[in-house]
């Protein structure tokens, strides 16, 4: 659902990036190159796509779109908790 929804937001957003804009996509492509952590690497990818689908001009269709991104966020948090706790346990299910 995720991909769908950037994908419309794209088509809307590409005909209204400033230089402003790719500006900021570009610092957003090198803070990923240069991301130490996943947390910056996460935060880079992030304001990459939303540099990319913000010029859309669509709030419910950006709200959607944070709103998937948080779900995501949310189960990879999770499932990196559930994998620590059975690499510690043994627990395999």
């Amino acid at each position: 659902m995720r991909a769908a929804l950037e994908m419309v937001a794209l088509r809307n957003s590409a005909s209204r990036l400033t230089s402003c804009g790719f500006g900021v996509i570009e610092l957003a492509l090198m803070n990923g190159d240069n991301a130490r952590t996943i947390e910056e690497l996460e935060r880079a990818n992030r304001a990459f796509h939303h540099a990319l689908i913000a010029p859309c001009g669509v709030p419910r269709l950006l709200a959607s779109l944070e709103f998937a991104i948080d779900v995501r966020e949310g189960l990879q948090c999770r499932m990196a908790i559930w994998h620590a706790h059975s690499r510690r346990t043994g627990t395999n299910c």
